[in-house]
C-alpha cells in the first residue's frame, strides 16, 4: 500500500514539473504577425519588435535551442516578411545558420521598416 502511494505521489510530481516547464510558452501570447503593409511602418516595427523581445524573454524562448528560436520568429513574422527576408543578402540561405539578432538586424538595415518622409 505504501509503495502504491509513493508511486502515485511521484507520478503527480512529474506531471506538475512537466506542466511547469512548458507553461511559459503556453500562457504567454506571441506578438501578432508583422504588418508590412502598414502606412506607418516605422512605428509598427518598433511596437512589433518590442512585443517580440518581451515574448522572447518572458516565454523562456531565449533559453531554447537556436533552431526553435529561428522557427518561432520566422513563423510570427508572417509570410510577407519571410518573403522579404529571403531576398536580403546578409541572411544565410540555410535556416540553421540564422540567428534572431541577425534576422532583426537584417530587416532593420534593409530599410523595410524605415520611416518615409515626404517633402512638403
Amino acid at each position: 500500500m505504501y509503495f502504491l502511494i509513493l508511486i502515485t505521489w511521484y507520478q503527480d510530481l512529474v506531471k506538475r514539473n512537466l506542466s511547469d516547464s512548458n507553461s511559459g510558452m503556453e500562457r504567454i501570447k506571441p506578438p501578432s504577425e508583422s504588418d508590412i503593409d502598414s502606412l506607418n511602418l516605422s512605428d509598427v516595427w518598433k511596437e512589433w519588435k518590442e512585443a517580440w523581445e518581451l515574448y522572447w524573454i518572458s516565454s523562456g524562448l531565449n533559453e531554447k535551442d537556436n533552431a526553435i528560436q529561428i522557427a518561432t520568429i520566422q513563423s510570427i513574422l508572417g509570410t510577407k516578411a519571410r518573403r522579404v527576408l529571403k531576398t536580403l543578402p546578409n541572411i544565410p540561405g540555410n535556416v540553421t545558420e540564422r540567428t534572431v539578432e541577425g534576422i532583426l538586424t537584417a530587416l532593420e538595415t534593409a530599410g523595410l521598416f524605415c520611416r518615409v518622409q515626404v517633402a512638403g
